[in-house]
């Protein structure tokens, strides 16, 4: 009875969850459509939401397979659990590396460092951001693909009629699911490196500006604020999707695996209407469209 509440409550937040992503994924092409370019941290946000969208599809053929399961269906074979699992595992770490540096751009737009190496990062990151979202991918693709292989059998023996879960796969955690782990725990600690930097940058800011009313500057308090609000939220939803990610890896109770999926989800459904809030441009867009069906309602 839980396991069908859980499912039902997760099939309402994906629901909900879905068109915020599109919204952003949609508006970020159209604005590379019209402008012939899109900034570094519009890239990186699109790059999110497009993670988040596989994943939601992850979840969609896993509700269309326990249906079909359930009229004594199978067209899923066990070689799609294991790539299923491989792309699981890889989305959650590649996730949490983009974020990452989404963050890392962030402090080194706001952030002033009057020093050699930082300016000439400042520079080279933007160039270089493409090759480190495919560095970052592929490492957590390669580490993945070696996890699931190392279990294949437990996989393929597992009667695929059940609804099996990535960890009662791994139940031993070995080596390279410890690396696997470290390697997501390096980029959520990063993370929290950067952001601290970002928030004690605004501290000492806003202390020197106390009694300055320059509107230039006080835009900039601004911006340093709306940063540091969506980073502590993107790291609050980054913790929770790195401990689902050691889920993934290490056996639990099965009554925490009941209500990981809508959990996940939720924490999913956050870190998108964060991105927007964080973003102006993707703020504009909404509230015009909200406007726009506001004015639709009332005529």
């Amino acid at each position: 009875m839980l396991n069908i509440v859980t499912i039902a409550i997760d099939i309402c937040l994906l629901m909900v969850a879905v068109p915020w992503d599109w919204f952003i994924i949609f508006t970020m092409i159209s604005e590379r459509v019209r402008n012939k370019r899109l900034g570094r941290s519009e890239q990186l946000i699109c790059v999110i939401s497009a993670f988040n969208c596989f994943y939601y599809l992850i979840k969609v053929s896993r509700y269309l397979n326990l249906l079909l399961i359930m009229h004594s269906i199978s067209i899923f074979s066990k070689k799609y659990k294991m790539g299923e699992f491989i792309f699981l595992l890889t989305m959650v770490s590649s996730k949490l590396w983009v974020s990452n540096w989404l963050c890392a751009y962030f402090c080194l737009k706001i952030v002033r460092v009057n020093h050699k190496f930082y300016i000439c990062l400042q520079r080279l990151f933007p160039k270089l951001c493409p090759w480190i979202l495919i560095i970052s991918i592929f490492v957590s693709f390669v580490l993945s693909l070696t996890e699931v292989c190392l279990n294949d059998e437990k996989l393929l023996d597992f009667p695929y009629n059940q609804n099996v879960s990535s960890n009662t796969v791994f139940q031993n955690v070995n080596f390279i699911a410890q690396v696997y782990i470290m390697f997501c725990l390096a980029a959520i600690l990063i993370f929290i490196i950067l952001a601290l930097t970002i928030i004690g940058s605004l501290c000492r800011h806003m202390n020197r500006m106390k009694n300055n009313l320059n509107g230039t500057r006080i835009s900039n308090v601004e911006a340093h604020v709306q940063a540091s609000k969506t980073l502590v939220i993107l790291l609050f939803t980054n913790v929770i999707w790195f401990n689902i990610a050691n889920l993934l890896i290490i056996d639990t109770p099965k009554g925490l695996n009941n209500v990981t999926p809508p959990l996940l989800t939720l924490n999913t459904l956050l870190s998108s209407v964060n991105l927007i809030r964080g973003n102006n441009t993707l703020k504009n867009k909404l509230s015009d469209i909200l406007i726009c069906l506001s004015c639709c309602s009332q005529a």
